[in-house]
């Protein structure tokens, strides 16, 4: 058996100037290519489920956008910037090491292995996540398992959960959303925005709370305050305006 290779050059395909793309993630995106001075026609955006585009950067760290409407001299190799436009977390199967540093010392994973486990006190699937009462102060737990899925600093998005209070002992404790320099620092929060008190909420009742803020961070948490039972479950974050899967 033998096969024929052919080396391609990509001037007699392209043009003497090529410009290709990185879509990190998102579908592909075939190169063009021209003459230095020629007019660049970009393909059609990629699409990425759960993102929107934001447009072409001509470097990995996306600071310089790709604004040139003709061919250079060189070859260029052009980056996908997106923005995370849904994210749900169900808080089925959770990596121990996201639980270890992700939830604070108020919080534990409530599933089957925990003795007298209650289908009722998971909104659905076979997990949620329980706030203890008796430790106080106002303390989180992370939502943002994917260290790569950030949301757009900037950008409104609007946070639903379920929550479940079961025992109530301060009516006028409250539920807060935490802005995150990282998928895990619920314990030094860049910023506290309150949702909620308790005392809106049904007690044994599971019901949807929704909430809309202004990202200023990458990432997001929930906190409650002490003297309350509270179980919560399947969190979804959606960029405003977006109505993609």
């Amino acid at each position: 058996d033998f096969k024929i290779t052919q080396e391609v050059d990509m001037a007699n395909v392209y043009g003497s100037v090529v410009i290709s793309f990185n879509t990190n993630g998102g579908s592909k995106v075939d190169a063009v290519g021209g003459e230095p001075g020629e007019k660049v026609i970009l393909p059609k955006n990629p699409t990425r489920a759960g993102y929107i585009f934001k447009g072409w950067y001509s470097d990995t760290n996306f600071n310089r956008p790709y604004t040139s409407t003709v061919y250079g001299s060189k070859n260029l190799t052009l980056n996908a910037a997106w923005a995370l436009a849904r994210l749900t977390e169900s808080f089925e199967d959770l990596p121990s090491l996201f639980m270890a540093q992700g939830f604070s010392g108020a919080y534990t994973y409530y599933d089957s292995s925990v003795t007298g486990y209650d289908r009722a006190n998971v909104q659905a699937g076979s997990s949620s996540v329980f706030r203890q009462a008796d430790v106080s102060g106002n303390r989180g737990f992370a939502v943002c398992r994917d260290a790569s899925r950030t949301l757009d600093v900037g950008s409104q998005y609007t946070v639903s959960f379920y929550v479940k209070p079961t025992n109530v002992g301060d009516a006028a404790g409250t539920i807060s959303l935490l802005s995150l320099s990282s998928n895990t620092a619920v314990s030094a929060p860049d910023n506290t925005e309150v949702i909620t008190t308790v005392g809106e909420l049904k007690v044994g009742e599971w019901q949807q709370v929704s909430y809309t803020f202004t990202a200023s961070e990458n990432f997001i948490g929930i906190a409650s305050t002490g003297g309350n039972d509270i179980y919560f479950d399947n969190v979804t974050i959606n960029l405003v305006g977006y109505v993609g899967s």
